[in-house]
């Protein structure tokens, strides 16, 4: 959909209301009525810092829809102060390759993941377990 949804409270065609009117649009279709449905977000912050109490206040309302909402993006430009250092906090490095901090995140990841389990549903045909979603 739109972009500045989170980023500008001057751009009114894309703010959260107009973002909500548009989900109220695509759920009012005939034949929509069990979609899955979410909130997709990139924000890019290219001047100045970025308004925290809009992006607060502009998340709450569209989490009053009830939907959830995925971040797919957020960066915010380079302020002048900015240490040299800050590409060490990075996962991977220009050509995509880890580095030591990616390096970390993914034994992390792979310890937490769900291995192959075997098992064996109750009488009922159910079994319960407890898995790892994929978030950090």
């Amino acid at each position: 959909m739109a972009t500045n949804t989170i980023e500008f409270s001057y751009d009114i065609l894309a703010s959260p209301d107009k973002y909500i009117e548009k989900i109220r649009q695509i759920q009012a279709f005939k034949g929509n009525k069990d979609i899955t449905e979410g909130i997709g977000l990139q924000s890019h912050f290219s001047s100045g810092p970025p308004n925290l109490p809009y992006m607060k206040a502009s998340l709450d309302k569209l989490a009053s829809t009830g939907l959830p909402i995925w971040l797919a993006e957020v960066d915010v430009a380079k302020h002048p102060n900015q240490p040299v250092e800050f590409h060490r906090m990075c996962l991977t490095d220009y050509d995509y390759k880890n580095t030591p901090v990616g390096d970390v995140v993914d034994k992390l990841i792979d310890e937490w993941k769900t291995r192959m389990v075997v098992a064996t549903t109750d009488a009922e045909g159910y079994f319960e377990t407890s898995l790892y979603l994929g978030r950090l």
